[in-house]
């Protein structure tokens, strides 16, 4: 596990048209840009730090910030020292300065964690689920945000995440509501058909089939984590019989309801494609 010592931290603000340095840093230092359109100076190169901006400063650095000329800039940001740095990690010399962090990275929501943390704390040692935080965020920045991920995201259409996001938000408030496809096409803003081509284009799939891969995937939750008999599960995710759900998830899962149920409790759980496709899902 990585030793992270002398850790502080904080939030900032800064006016339009504020500077900060020059300075030589003496130790790392992270920097999420939050708000305004910022630039950061190191050794003589300039980096674009819009919002999502994510910059990792490491000792010895020649610096200095110019934040937004036109409006507010806020930031988050904690100093720490390494009394070693992993292998596997390479030099610090070869790491990146700023990067611009994509939807669903693990860096932005740990950074805001640690800076919790920190700020709440008057010890500048960190514990291990801090050194643990920051060893992930070290690992996931120097990777880089597609080799940190398990899997390649998968770019759609407007149009297609608004209907994702129609359907997330209706079968989260209730499971067994009626979603078709002219609902889905009024939340996308364009034709039925048109919709249809723009979800077998990047999902390989109807609509339609969307919304199944939504619904079974509530039923397998409910299958793992509660003692509900088929019968309840089937109405709870909007399937008028258990005769005519079943027959869905074993389509859908190629195996019956209650093998599968056996299976989760012995801690094996089903995948399928378009469920994790689906999740992969950005804009």
């Amino acid at each position: 596990m990585l030793n992270v010592r002398d850790i502080r931290g904080g939030h900032a603000f800064y006016p339009a048209g504020a500077t900060f340095g020059p300075r030589v840093l003496g130790d790392y230092e992270f920097v999420l840009i939050q708000q305004g359109e910022a630039r950061y100076i190191a050794d003589g190169r300039t980096y674009a730090a819009p919002p999502g901006t994510v910059i990792l400063a490491r000792p010895g650095f020649h610096e200095r910030y110019f934040w937004d000329e036109q409006g507010p800039t806020r930031h988050l940001f904690f100093h720490f020292t390494l009394s070693a740095v992993p292998r596997d990690l390479g030099s610090p010399r070869q790491w990146p300065v700023a990067q611009r962090m994509p939807a669903g990275d693990p860096v932005r929501p740990l950074f805001a964690f640690v800076v919790d943390v920190v700020t709440a704390s008057a010890e500048r040692r960190a514990d291990a689920t801090i050194c643990r935080a920051v060893e992930t965020m070290l690992s996931a920045f120097v990777r880089g945000p597609v080799a940190s991920s398990a899997v390649q995201p998968v770019v759609a259409p407007e149009a297609v995440l608004l209907a994702l996001a129609h359907t997330r938000r209706v079968l989260h408030e209730n499971p067994a509501a009626v979603v078709t496809l002219e609902q889905l096409a009024e939340a996308a803003h364009v034709h039925k058909h048109h919709l249809c081509r723009l979800f077998a284009a990047s999902l390989d799939a109807r609509p339609m089939q969307v919304v199944l891969a939504f619904r079974m995937q509530h039923a397998l939750t409910l299958m793992a984590r509660s003692d509900l008999k088929l019968e309840r599960i089937a109405q709870l995710c909007g399937f008028a019989t258990v005769f005519h759900f079943s027959r869905r998830f074993a389509q859908f899962f190629g195996e019956p309801p209650s093998r599968v149920r056996a299976n989760l409790a012995a801690g094996q759980a089903p995948v399928h494609e378009l469920v994790t496709l689906i999740n992969r899902v950005r804009g």
